[in-house]
């Protein structure tokens, strides 16, 4: 069986900084305008910011964005709770391959490998072992190194190393303990 792993130790490589951001720098400023005329007429700023945060997660994280909050271990947990706060379980496969129900963890990283295989491929990310310091090493790069880099490279690298790390339970979840005979 064929195996790829997706997780290696978290780093920030300045060929990021090398992304093109020049389209979405580009519409920035229409965006700003916009906004401003939207903020005049305040009943049609309120719909749009309505419309906009739906689900109290996206207002959670335009508190980041606004950099009202630091990215932290706290932070990523809270998020995680409130994205997943109306499912209270997921799909996981036994170590037999069958297909089961099991309680949803929430606000908390993964305890058990989430390894999925499509098409006889393995996709290894890290191991929960590495977690709470690959996390660690995470927040430590984008909150510490990276002041100078544009944001939307900031976003993407937060985007592919969290992917990287997978930390949460999720439906790709492999359950490595045997269940109880009946």
């Amino acid at each position: 069986m064929e195996k790829h792993n997706i997780w290696i130790p978290i780093e920030f490589d300045v060929q990021w900084n090398s992304v093109k951001t020049e389209k979405i720098d580009n519409i920035y400023p229409s965006w700003e305008k916009r906004r401003i005329e939207l903020q005049r007429d305040e009943e049609q700023y309120k719909r749009f910011m309505d419309q906009l945060k739906r689900k109290q997660a996206i207002g959670f994280v335009f508190n980041f964005v606004k950099n009202d909050r630091q990215l932290s271990i706290g932070y990523i947990k809270e998020l995680h709770s409130l994205v997943s706060r109306h499912q209270d379980s997921t799909e996981a496969v036994d170590q037999f391959g069958n297909h089961i129900r099991v309680p949803l963890v929430k606000r908390q990283f993964k305890s058990i490998t989430n390894n999925p295989m499509r098409d006889g491929v393995t996709y290894s990310y890290c191991p929960p072992e590495q977690v709470e310091s690959e996390m660690d090493n995470l927040i430590r790069i984008f909150n510490c190194e990276l002041d100078d880099v544009h944001i939307l490279v900031k976003a993407a690298f937060l985007h592919r190393a969290f992917v990287q790390i997978h930390p949460f339970q999720d439906g790709n979840v492999t359950l490595r303990h045997k269940q109880k005979a009946a």
